[in-house]
């Protein structure tokens, strides 16, 4: 419901409230959308952070909020405001964060909905931060709200949370705080609770100092029991090169590079003279260069490759503005088997050649977003599918093959395929997918199935969104360069929003460095949420994407200043489930030794086999602009259930510990020496025991004989 913009509800509303309104701009006057009237908004008579309007409306969840403008650049378009909402107009939370463009173009942003809880809104606060003119006053021209007005569903989900957080805070206060007899008849009350119990043991054992039995009845536990505080630990990876062979792919940057079947293919690029056309293959440390044949790619640079049932398809390149005069702008799509095929189909609803845009595999459709056209400078392709069933009918007879015959009609209900991007494979089960694929055609009207159908049997390709013209009510699909996207099969997360969608991770418009992730569902042609980048700074960043375990991987390079200089690398992680990032914490590969990593860059690679990463080439700006060819590889990881139940009762010992030296401080040395050290393993608990040994002339630390053991133990047992 949340990601489908065909079942949101135009939303009526009310002024409730304003800060001030200059002359005849009153605050009504955003209830109509006249762009031609420049008298049709509401303004603000001063520009300072407290203007703001408040807008009632019935008990609903809103999903996108609208902005109409003059139909002509105007000083008071406002640059940055924040949007809140509220249930009963005292507390506000935020919803939306951001800013118009000083432009003529009606624009739709999406609200945060979900966060612990359904965003259930009675008002609607949105506060004019900063106009595009210096000085000047705040102006809002048209204002619409979409979302869900039937929400009993929502309300009663929200209910049921609250209830639950607010009983387990209740009794953690209880019993934190003395009150003893009433947990445990609010306990009795509300059933038993085995886990809570379990908690209620380890603290009784540690409060009475009995820690050789806290740490027993810790062993009794299941290791099971610390999946979750591992689950919420940021990754912890550690960067080494591979060292190069004799057989070793030359400098490049704007080269591809995919996973398939177990192995790295590697094709093309740009050295900084010429464009390259060889192919390799690497496995098990090895690389390979593989025989492109007579008829293959050629030379090529910002191209785009997948892989899908242990094919390749490549497609695009970069043509030089010298050399677009005479030059065919006709796409092919190549498909490599063994041998490199061409398949030819019509151009009429392709993209044309493109470059430096993005291709992924979702079931049998090959979506390829973003780039630029070389039929015209400056002209950026929109979405576009291709029906690669359609394919299947490449032989080995013919190198070339021709699409212009009839597609035949698809039963996609028992589909299961292997679907691979340019850098992971899942195994997917598409039970789900293409019932009813509501996409919009050239003019952005939802199609039924049965129109789909039947274009897709006249060619293979179909515009599902162009640059310049969006559906209404809904964000703009805005394309761009240098941009990652991955697709998030069906069923990858248990109950997830998120699945079946595409990612579309950052890139560059013009001199707009987009610092967010997009997520868009192909078959309701809906984007239902927006992600803002953890990294800070304003300068511009290039980064690579990968999906993996759960978490969608990014491997930051970029910028703090405004400079085009690249002064971090860094890896992410967001949680698909959690709704959050984490910054992977580097190490070095042993202790005591330098961390090390390699260069800040651009036009690299990227993939995952195997559980490990693996990063070749691009360029370095710190080293005059040089291509590299270098390769590095890194694993995100994470300690273990055995790890974290041995780090519990090291916890337990460290209690012992602090507690014998305020009754023995000759017994507590003792036990530091024989009981702790020979519980440290590695890093962290070397930092433990360190820590203990600066005990003994400072007291530093509190001990809290509760909380340092409990927070390895799961929420709802607290």
């Amino acid at each position: 419901m949340l990601d489908n913009r065909n079942a949101y509800a135009t939303i009526p509303y009310e002024i409730h409230d304003y800060s001030t309104y200059a002359s005849i701009y009153a605050p009504e006057n955003i209830k109509k959308n006249d762009p031609t009237d420049p008298n049709s908004r509401w303004s603000t008579t001063s520009n300072d952070h407290h203007q703001y309007i408040v807008l009632r409306v019935p008990q609903c969840i809103v999903a996108t909020c609208t902005f109409g403008k003059y139909n002509k650049m105007h000083v008071c378009n406002v640059k940055k405001m924040k949007i809140s909402i509220s249930e009963d107009g005292l507390m506000y939370r935020e919803v939306f964060y951001g800013g118009l463009r000083n432009d003529t173009e009606i624009e739709t942003f999406n609200m945060k909905v979900l966060e612990d809880i359904y965003m259930v809104a009675r008002y609607i606060k949105i506060e004019p931060l900063s106009a595009w003119g210096i000085n000047f006053n705040f102006s809002l021209w048209f204002v619409e709200l979409r979302g869900i007005t039937g929400i009993d569903i929502f309300v009663k989900y929200n209910q049921q949370v609250v209830f639950k957080n607010s009983l387990r805070y209740c009794m953690a206060f209880l019993r934190d705080n003395g009150f003893k007899d009433i947990h445990q008849e609010l306990e009795s009350r509300c059933g038993h609770n085995s886990k809570g119990n379990a908690v209620n043991k380890i603290r009784s054992l540690l409060e009475q100092n009995m820690h050789e039995d806290a740490e027993a009845f810790i062993d009794s536990l299941d290791l099971s029991v610390f999946q979750e505080f591992i689950d919420n630990s940021a990754y912890a990876l550690v960067w080494a090169e591979v060292p190069k062979k004799d057989v070793w792919p030359c400098e490049r940057g704007g080269h591809q590079m995919v996973e398939m079947d177990g192995n790295i293919y590697l094709h093309g690029g740009w050295n900084g003279l010429d464009e390259l056309e060889d192919f390799w293959k690497y496995t098990k440390g090895t690389w390979e260069q593989l025989s492109s044949g007579m008829v293959c790619p050629g030379k090529r640079s910002c191209h785009r490759m997948v892989a899908h049932n242990s094919k390749l398809y490549m497609m695009g390149k970069y043509i030089p503005l010298s050399s677009r005069k005479g030059c065919s702008t006709k796409n092919s799509l190549w498909v490599y088997n063994g041998r490199w095929q061409s398949i030819e189909a019509y151009d009429e609803q392709g993209p044309g050649n493109i470059y430096d845009h993005q291709m992924v595999v979702a079931g049998h459709r090959l979506c390829v977003f973003g780039g630029k056209s070389t039929e015209r400078e400056d002209t950026y392709s929109g979405l576009y599918v291709f029906c690669l069933d359609s394919q299947s009918r490449i032989g080995t007879e013919t190198n070339t093959i021709n699409l212009h015959m009839e597609t035949p009609s698809l039963d996609v209900s028992s589909a299961s395929d292997y679907c691979r991007s340019a850098t992971k494979y899942e195994h997917i089960n598409y039970t789900s997918i293409d019932k009813k694929d509501d996409i919009s055609n050239n003019e952005c009207n939802p199609m039924d199935l049965q129109q789909t159908s039947e274009s897709r049997m006249r060619n293979g390709w179909r515009m599902i969104r162009s640059d310049i013209q969006q559906p209404e009510n809904t964000p703009a699909l805005r394309s761009r360069m240098g941009h990652s996207m991955l697709y998030i099969p069906e069923g990858y997360v248990e109950g997830s929003i998120y699945n079946n969608c595409i990612v579309i991770v950052g890139g560059q418009r013009g001199k707009e460095s987009i610092k967010e992730m997009e997520f868009y569902k192909l078959d309701t042609d809906t984007i239902f949420d927006r992600v803002m980048f953890p990294v800070k700074g304003d300068g511009k960043v290039i980064q690579r994407s990968l999906l993996y375990q759960g978490q969608i991987v990014v491997l930051f390079c970029y910028g703090r200043d405004k400079e085009d200089k690249l002064d971090e690398m860094e890896v992410y992680t967001y949680s698909l489930l959690k709704r959050e990032w984490m910054k992977a914490t580097e190490k070095p590969a042993t202790e005591g030794a330098i961390k090390i990593k390699p260069s800040v860059r651009s036009a690299h690679q990227l993939v995952e086999l195997n559980g490990v990463f693996h990063v070749f080439g691009g360029n370095v700006p710190d080293k005059g602009d040089t291509r590299m060819n270098d390769m590095w590889v890194f694993s995100l990881m994470k300690a273990s259930t055995h790890e974290i139940c041995h780090l519990c009762k090291l916890l337990v010992r460290k209690h012992r510990y602090l507690y014998l030296l305020d009754h023995d401080e000759e017994a507590a040395i003792e036990y530091l020496q024989n009981s702790i050290a020979s519980m440290v393993i590695d890093d962290s608990t070397q930092e433990i025991f360190e820590e203990l040994c600066q005990e003994v002339y400072e007291r530093t630390m509190c001990t809290n004989v509760i909380e340092d053991v409990c927070r390895l133990l799961p929420d709802e047992w607290k």
